[in-house]
């Protein structure tokens, strides 16, 4: 056998393997020796597979950054080697998506350039990193993609890895709303676990399972599969953000206090974009608690993935009950923004139809609210959403009440008692989510947001607030500068100001600007 010493290849897989948690200051050094030693032999696939090994390590270690320099430094030893290059891609690919990076699917298109040249191990290689890699994205045809690539990896070498994209894309379903399909997938990871004895994994199927579970009852995760596998930080955020879910539905303030601890001691471990949710979930832990007097309020986030969205849809939720008005409108318009095809999160399993109805209450636009209400009743319905069904019930009786909506009195009766039942034998109390709905009618007429501004009036002030001009407000709303400059004297005369830094400081004093 040959000594790892000896051969540079070996010995960075060596310490590789030995220092798992935190590679030394020395390991660069060895590892570019190993991408040179195998490139003189000619040896592509060891030093493909242990850049590859390195970088993804390097990245679930919370340093992405030296992941991808990792995976540079072997694109550019093996630039020649088309095979090599395409899985190289494909895995700087999937770190860019996790990061949440723009250029992560031009990427992913430059790895499959090419791929009709290939071997059908290559091949396969990259189709079920382009199934993860979209699942992340939440791309609408990841599933497609997924199922293909896992029932083509069945029988060979690849189906360890096919199996491991899995997490990823039951992820991507439960977004989807495809909460029936994402059981399947998850029982059949359960079983390959079960059958290959891994813990790792393992891990991975209790978090899945107990965000599904909790789309219908208040339940626990399993605590004993966790506590076989303490590296995997992802089960174990995942099941932080059920938990913290579960306890603001309860109104747990000790559970909620406990899961928050846990995410933060977890985000100094994990890669930067998973910490980048906190501000998200303490905005929603203050809006259900303290009526969202507490942190300053979060932005959402640019680009939304199978990382982000849980939090987004936190954040969203908090921002029909705290905030400023102008951080209603934003959130309202980060909403408006999202594909048709994303309906709800995994571990946050709630209707966007839902949060948007009570955006839509607080921006004073109660019809549309009224319509969203339905359309998450029926989708909740439909997926087994029971929790959600429950409180869009709930939701919906108290705006007919509050708003005085054209409906009999009948009829919001029948809704708010069947919804009062419902959430009273799931251990949920109603009150706080009726609440809810008047808290966002409150702060959308007068309270102390009074005088009303539409919400373009606030985006337009909003900007000119930024140091905008009108043209610049006008090319961000894609609307022409008059109207642009008509939008903002109306704000002006509805704020009782005659310039801009009154209107300004007026606002702010209001409420209505951050």
């Amino acid at each position: 056998m040959m000594d790892s010493q000896s051969d540079p290849v070996q010995e960075a897989w060596h310490l590789l393997r030995t220092h798992a948690d935190e590679l030394p200051d020395f390991w660069t050094g060895v590892y570019r020796r190993g991408l040179e030693s195998a490139f003189r032999k000619g040896d592509s696939r060891s030093g493909v597979g242990l850049a590859i090994f390195a970088a993804l390590s390097l990245e679930y270690q919370g340093k992405p950054g030296r992941a991808i320099t990792h995976l540079d430094d072997a694109l550019s030893v093996f630039a020649s080697d088309r095979a090599a290059r395409a899985r190289l891609l494909a895995r700087r690919a999937l770190v860019e998506a996790i990061c949440g990076t723009d250029s992560a699917a031009q990427t992913l298109a430059r790895a499959r350039r090419g791929i009709r040249g290939l071997d059908a191990d290559d091949a396969l290689d990259l189709d079920i990193y382009t199934a993860v890699v979209k699942a992340i994205l939440l791309d609408a045809d990841c599933v497609v993609c997924a199922e293909r690539a896992v029932a083509a990896a069945r029988g060979t070498s690849a189906m360890t890895m096919a199996e491991g994209i899995k997490p990823w894309v039951i992820t991507a379903m439960q977004a989807f709303g495809m909460a029936e399909r994402a059981e399947i997938w998850t029982a059949s990871l359960s079983a390959h676990t079960d059958v290959a004895g891994d813990m790792f994994r393992r891990a991975d199927v209790a978090a899945l399972d107990f965000a599904a579970r909790s789309r219908a009852q208040v339940c626990e995760p399993d605590e004993e599969v966790l506590a076989g596998a303490p590296r995997n930080t992802i089960a174990r955020w995942r099941i932080g953000v059920t938990r913290l879910y579960l306890s603001l539905l309860q109104r747990d303030r000790t559970k909620a206090a406990a899961a928050l601890e846990t995410l933060g001691g977890l985000a100094g471990r994990m890669n930067p974009i998973w910490g980048s949710s906190l501000p998200a979930y303490r905005a929603a832990r203050d809006a259900w608690f303290e009526d969202g007097a507490g942190s300053p309020f979060p932005t959402p986030p640019e680009a939304v993935s199978a990382v982000t969205l849980p939090a987004a849809l936190a954040g969203l939720n908090a921002s029909s009950q705290a905030g400023s008005q102008d951080d209603a409108v934003l959130w309202r318009r980060w909403a408006d923004g999202l594909p048709p095809h994303i309906q709800s999160s995994l571990g946050w399993p709630v209707s966007i139809d839902r949060l948007i109805a009570l955006s839509d209450i607080r921006l004073g636009r109660v019809g549309n609210a009224k319509r969203r209400f339905e359309r998450a009743v029926r989708w909740a319905e439909a997926g087994g959403y029971f929790i959600e069904r429950a409180i869009a019930l709930v939701q919906l009786a108290e705006l007919a009440t509050l708003a005085s909506l054209p409906t009999t009195r009948e009829r919001w009766q029948g809704l708010r008692r069947r919804g009062r039942a419902e959430l009273d034998g799931l251990g949920i109390d109603p009150d706080p989510l009726a609440y809810q709905v008047a808290r966002a009618l409150a702060l959308g007429r007068t309270s102390d947001y009074s005088p009303k501004l539409t919400p373009r009036e606030v985006e337009v002030l909003s900007l000119l607030a930024r140091g905008h001009t009108h043209r610049e407000v006008g090319t961000s709303l894609g609307i022409s500068w008059r109207t642009a400059q008509v939008h903002a004297a109306s704000a002006y005369g509805k704020l009782d100001a005659t310039s801009r830094i009154t209107a300004i400081s007026r606002a702010r004093e209001l409420g209505l600007l951050a």
